[in-house]
């Protein structure tokens, strides 16, 4: 079947996109995509810090550390699925901490997700 091509256009919600989570089953997250300008800023400025004070040798629980505080600041919107609410407070403790690597990993395949086309078909007329 024929791709509709115009379906290969990305227009993020500005106001975030649910989401849900491939790795943790039941959950979705509130996702700004991961090319948001702000993150991808933030991003590249705590990574230049970080370079500036460990050389090219940032230890990984530092990068992780950094990286859910970043992801929590400006990619997570909310979620569902939890046993506890989201609240801004919970969610940059959880992944600003290197043992909740998984949910900031979660986080951010709906963050790609969110960045992604969402591919739509055309049927086929079928010739007679």
């Amino acid at each position: 079947m024929p791709v509709k091509l115009s379906s290969l256009a990305v227009n993020p919600n500005p106001d975030g996109t649910w989401e849900d989570c491939p790795s943790i089953p039941g959950v979705s997250f509130l996702v700004r995509p991961v090319d948001h300008p702000a993150f991808a800023i933030a991003r590249e400025h705590h990574m230049q810090r970080l370079r500036r004070s460990h050389g090219n040798y940032i230890p990984p629980d530092v990068a992780s550390t950094v990286l859910g505080q970043i992801v929590s600041e400006h990619l997570l919107l909310d979620w569902r699925g939890f046993d506890e609410a989201y609240t801004k407070a919970r969610a940059a403790e959880l992944l600003s901490d290197p043992s909740f690597s998984e949910l900031t990993t979660g986080v951010l395949e709906c963050a790609k997700a969110a960045a992604t086309a969402k591919l739509e078909y055309v049927e086929a007329v079928a010739k007679n």
